[in-house]
């Protein structure tokens, strides 16, 4: 009898205490998933972190180096067009057009704005006017483009040779054409030519020998 009694009051108290217990159970799963979740969280909170720092070290170290070079290329442009203008001595307006000249053609050439400003420079110390260097500055660029040669070079070689020869800065495309086929032809470089110009073209002059007629005699 007595066993009967415990044995139902056991049945009793475990009837009784079992949703307890599986509430407690639940509890306890829940509470390990949440540390298995928290630890997920952290690992990835860790490597969102890392991440972040590398983007950051990817990505802000590029764009700091291209303000870097866009300030030193701008700096760069800014001084050869004030020698421009100090040799040129040009007006606010002139300098202006010089300036815008030169931007365009940074943009549309495969020449940098800062070559072409040093180009009009060279052209400047060969005495040519703000006109003049607007209109041959097409005819350079397509010399140098051809030929390969240094802008600057090519630049100084155009002027002189357009001065030497008492033609005008209009004639630079014709200028420029020569000089690449006398180039191309493979007999002479354009600075050979240019060095050249430098002493026939004052007696050419005086025998009224074209730029044409002195450039084939030197190519043959």
């Amino acid at each position: 009898m007595a066993k009967n009694i415990i044995d139902a009051t056991l049945r009793f108290v475990d009837k009784f205490t079992s949703p307890f217990r599986t509430a407690v159970q639940k509890a306890e799963q829940n509470t390990r998933k949440l540390n298995s979740i928290g630890k997920t969280f952290q690992k990835t909170g860790k490597t969102i972190s890392n991440t972040g720092k590398n983007l950051a070290t990817s990505v802000t170290f590029p764009i700091v180096a291209l303000g870097t070079a866009a300030v030193k290329t701008a700096s760069d442009f800014e001084a050869s067009m004030s020698k421009v203008k100090a040799i040129t001595q040009a007006s606010t307006s002139d300098f202006k057009k010089l300036n815008d000249e030169a931007i365009s053609l940074g943009a549309e050439t495969a020449f940098s704005s800062t070559e072409v400003a040093d180009a009009m420079t060279e052209m400047a110390k060969a005495g040519w006017t703000t006109d003049q260097i607007l209109s041959g500055m097409s005819g350079v660029l397509d010399a140098a483009a051809s030929s390969g040669e240094q802008l600057g070079t090519v630049s100084t070689i155009v002027a002189d040779a357009i001065t030497g020869f008492g033609l005008k800065a209009k004639d630079s495309s014709s200028v420029a054409d020569l000089l690449t086929q006398a180039a191309n032809a493979g007999t002479i470089d354009i600075a050979d030519l240019g060095e050249t110009f430098k002493y026939v073209a004052p007696v050419a002059q005086g025998m009224n020998l074209s730029i044409e007629d002195v450039t084939t005699a030197i190519s043959a």
